[in-house]
Parts: C-alpha cells; structure tokens; sequence
C-alpha cells in the first residue's frame, strides 16, 4: 500500500473547494525545490507545464527550512499567493 503524505491530504482537501483552471495550488515539494534549484534552465523547463501565466492566483506553502537535503524539514509553513501577471 502506497503511503500518502499529510501534505496531499491537504493540497487535495484544498484543492477541492474551488476547482479552477486559473488557481494553481502548487504541492510544498515542488515550492521547495523551486525555491532551492540552482539550475535556471532546469528550472524554466521544469516550470513550463504548470502554465503559469493562465493562472490568476497561484499559491506557495512555504516554510523555514534551509536544510536542501531534508525536504520535510523546517517549521511549520506559510501559504504566499501571488495574484497578477507571471514573469516567465
């Protein structure tokens, strides 16, 4: 049996209150290795199939962990939208 972390609990939980093509709620792990990749051009490649300039709310959960080689770590996150054009 597969184990589901608490973080998809709740991105699924979330995500089903307003269903929308133009609201993104991105999962804390992919917040966390954007927020952490070095590599620019890995990083647009990886970013261009979230289709981030349809959205007109995307939101971050993030939290205080500096330590890239635990990324459960940190303290309890925050959740940071950003509303209005993309810069990609």
């Amino acid at each position: 049996m597969a184990e589901t972390s608490s973080d998809e609990i709740i991105l699924s939980y979330l995500s089903s209150f307003y269903p929308s093509e133009h609201i993104l709620l991105v999962p804390p792990a992919i917040t966390y290795w954007i927020m952490n990749c070095s590599d620019t051009n890995s990083l647009k490649d990886f970013l261009k199939p979230l289709n981030l300039p349809s959205k007109k709310l995307i939101i971050f959960p993030v939290n205080d962990n500096d330590d890239v080689s635990r990324a459960d770590g940190g303290n309890q996150g925050r959740p940071v939208d950003f509303g209005g054009p993309v810069p990609c």
